[in-house]
């Protein structure tokens, strides 16, 4: 019986599917600029060298994701623990290759964060 009814066709998802198409043409564009950009070239070419030390680029990693939860916690203790993860890994911090990895990521992340505040201007989305 419901295969006799006549197919109704919803344009609104048409139009929905152009603005998306839209959206990703832009992203995509984004995407290209961002690397093309000098501050992406700069982080490819750091990561590149520190990768050349397998051990160096693991403990990178290891800093970068505990610095990562201290920085996001809700805890009292977090300057404390920036300090003593600081001391931790301060004979690793001072080499050329990871310190001018982190600098080249900082600057693109800098970057990709204040666009974001930019494209998400005035957009006034209820989100959690």
């Amino acid at each position: 019986m419901e295969e006799d009814k006549e197919k109704s066709y919803d344009t609104s998802n048409y139009f929905r599917g152009m603005i998306m198409n839209e959206f990703l043409i832009g992203g995509k564009e984004l995407n290209e600029r961002i690397k093309n950009s000098e501050e992406y070239k700069q982080y490819i070419a750091a990561k590149n060298i520190l990768k050349q030390d397998e051990e160096l680029y693991n403990r990178v990693n290891e800093f970068r994701r505990r610095n990562y939860h201290i920085q996001y916690a809700t805890g009292e203790n977090q300057y404390d623990e920036a300090m003593q993860l600081t001391k931790e890994f301060s004979d690793m911090l001072h080499l050329t290759p990871v310190s001018s990895f982190l600098v080249a990521e900082a600057k693109l992340f800098k970057n990709i964060r204040e666009m974001f505040s930019v494209i998400t201007e005035d957009i006034d989305i209820d989100y959690i």
